[in-house]
C-alpha cells in the first residue's frame, strides 16, 4: 500500500514536471519566433561624386521586410545628411518594400574633396526589446586634376616622373594598374605581393600612410589632407586613360 502510493503521488509529480519543461519549450521558441527587421542589401553602398558635378547613383535603395511574416514597425533613426530618404519610418511586412534615398546635391556640392562614410541605422520594437540594424554607405567625392597636377609637381615629382622611373615607378597608367607591376621597376616584395590593382580607394589609403596600407614597402610617405590626396588621385586618373 505504501509503495502504491508513492507511485500514485510521483505520476502528478511526472506529469507536472513534463508540463513546466513543455512551457519553457513553448516559452523559448516563441522568444526565437519574434518578429526581426530584414533590410537587404546587406554590403556597403556607395555613390560617386564625379569633378564634373554628377552624382552617380542618384539614390540607393534598401529593401524592408518582417522575417516571420508579421508587421513591424521600423524607424529610419539616423542617415548622413548626404542623403534624403523618402520615409524615415514604416512598417515591415512579408512581402519586401523598397526604400529610396536621394543624393542631396545641396550638400554634396558644398563637401571637399573625400571619402565619407556613415551608417543607416534601422529601430524597431520597444523598450529593451528594441534592435538595431545597420548599414554603411560611402560617399566618394572626386578632387580636382588641376589642384592635383600642382600638387604633384610639388610633393611627388622628386621620386617619381610621368614616363620613366626615377627613384620611384613612372606614374602613367598608374591608375588601374597592378601594384608592383611597372616595366623595369625593382618593386619591393611587399608591394608585389600586395599586387591589387590601384584605384581611389586603396590609393588614398597609399596617400595617407604608405606603410600603414604595405608594410615594408619602399614608399615612405604621409599626406593628411583627404582633399589633397584625392586631388593627387583625380590627377592619376587623368593621365591614365
Amino acid at each position: 500500500m505504501q509503495r502504491f502510493a508513492c507511485r500514485f503521488f510521483a505520476a502528478p509529480f511526472r506529469f507536472g514536471m513534463l508540463a513546466a519543461v513543455l512551457a519553457a519549450f513553448a516559452l523559448t521558441a516563441g522568444e526565437a519566433a519574434a518578429v526581426d527587421l530584414s533590410v537587404s542589401p546587406k554590403n556597403e553602398k556607395t555613390l560617386y561624386r564625379s569633378e564634373d558635378g554628377k552624382t552617380s547613383p542618384a539614390a540607393v535603395k534598401y529593401a524592408l521586410k518582417a522575417t516571420d511574416g508579421k508587421k513591424v514597425r521600423w524607424t529610419l533613426k539616423s542617415y548622413p545628411v548626404w542623403l534624403v530618404p523618402e520615409a524615415t519610418s514604416g512598417r515591415a511586412k512579408k512581402k519586401k518594400a523598397k526604400l529610396r534615398l536621394s543624393a542631396n546635391i545641396a550638400v554634396i556640392d558644398g563637401l571637399a574633396p573625400g571619402f565619407y562614410t556613415k551608417s543607416l541605422t534601422f529601430t524597431y520594437g520597444k523598450g529593451k526589446k528594441a534592435r538595431k540594424v545597420r548599414r554603411n554607405v560611402t560617399l566618394i567625392v572626386e578632387g580636382n586634376a588641376t589642384e592635383g597636377r600642382d600638387l604633384f609637381m610639388a610633393k611627388c615629382s622628386g621620386c617619381h616622373d610621368l614616363y620613366q622611373n626615377k627613384s620611384g615607378p613612372y606614374i602613367f597608367n598608374v591608375y588601374g594598374r597592378r601594384a608592383g607591376t611597372a616595366n623595369g621597376f625593382d618593386h619591393s616584395d611587399a608591394l608585389r605581393k600586395y599586387g591589387k590593382v590601384w584605384e581611389e580607394e586603396n590609393l588614398n589609403d597609399w596617400l595617407a600612410n604608405t606603410q600603414k596600407l604595405v608594410k615594408n614597402a619602399n614608399m615612405y610617405f604621409r599626406l593628411k589632407d583627404p582633399a589633397e590626396r584625392m586631388n593627387i588621385i583625380a590627377y592619376l586618373k587623368d593621365i591614365s586613360p
